[in-house]
């Protein structure tokens, strides 16, 4: 015990050699603590990036986003957080409107530029880019938007070359050339001369794409709608109710699939069978 205390009385000095003691051992100590911050314990930000994404499953974005914005304090330059973050923002954009929604838009194209540029190997900044990119476009002035849809599309060939099961970067990419699909031959000739030209592609290139996003995940009820209002631009109107037969019984997953289906409902008590040989027909891919 009297040892104890001699050793107590040896770290803590006196009053009088207080400040020595400071300068000497606390602040390099301190100093040493910002310049060099010890990393938090592995595995801190996976467990808050699984109840990040059992967040997005429950639709619950704002909860989502807080538990991102906490795993990218503890790791800020970790590509799989910012393309999180910025699925997040699209998921919400889709489902507000004003300047909330440009924010939304504007955080998700930051996010996903950040996850590229950490990782330019990994597909879902590209998707994610791309979403974002899209939405913006409907914003935009004809000019930037034929920049907005050129870069767009760059961003889901990327995707897709990266992983060729990104069901999402197809989607986007046949929902793209479906807009494209439905641009004149004046307005062509008018965006050539004005702007530079219209990226190519159309209906077929869109319907490639789409069959393709149903293919790689069917329960998604986005992809069958895309397809689905394809076929009835093309004047496919047996196959495109057939589609969205089918659409409007797969569950609501994320927040704009409430909306989707009430349009989807509305569109299926427009459209009339042309013929009896729908009743009984199977249902298309």
């Amino acid at each position: 015990m009297p040892g104890a205390l001699i050793a107590y009385h040896e770290v803590i000095p006196a009053d009088a050699d207080l400040d020595q003691f400071l300068a000497l051992v606390l602040l390099p100590l301190l100093i040493a603590l910002l310049l060099f911050p010890i990393p938090p314990p592995e595995g801190d930000s996976a467990g808050i990036l699984a109840d990040a994404d059992l967040a997005v499953a429950r639709i619950d974005y704002r909860a989502a986003e807080e538990l991102l914005q906490l795993a990218l304090v503890q790791s800020p330059s970790d590509p799989v957080i910012h393309w999180k973050l910025a699925r997040v923002h699209v998921l919400s954009a889709e489902v507000t409107s004003g300047e909330v929604h440009l924010l939304h838009l504007r955080a998700a194209e930051k996010h996903s530029r950040a996850s590229i540029a950490l990782d330019a190997s990994r597909a879902e900044g590209y998707t994610w880019l791309a979403a974002a990119l899209g939405y913006r476009a409907l914003l935009c002035s004809t000019g930037e938007q034929l920049e907005l849809l050129e870069e767009l599309l760059g961003a889901t060939e990327m995707a897709i070359l990266l992983d060729p099961t990104d069901d999402i970067a197809y989607s986007i990419r046949g929902s793209t050339f479906r807009a494209l699909g439905r641009v004149g031959w004046f307005q062509r000739s008018v965006a050539a001369l004005l702007f530079g030209g219209v990226p190519d592609g159309g209906f077929q290139e869109a319907e490639s794409a789409l069959r393709e996003a149903v293919h790689l995940a069917p329960e998604i009820m986005r992809h069958r709608y895309e397809l689905a209002v394809l076929l009835l631009d093309m004047g496919r109107e047996s196959e495109g109710r057939r589609m969205l037969t089918t659409a409007s019984s797969l569950p609501v997953l994320i927040a704009s699939d409430v909306p989707r289906l009430e349009t989807i409902r509305e569109l299926l008590a427009e459209q009339h069978p042309s013929s009896p040989d729908l009743v009984g027909e199977g249902e298309e891919e």
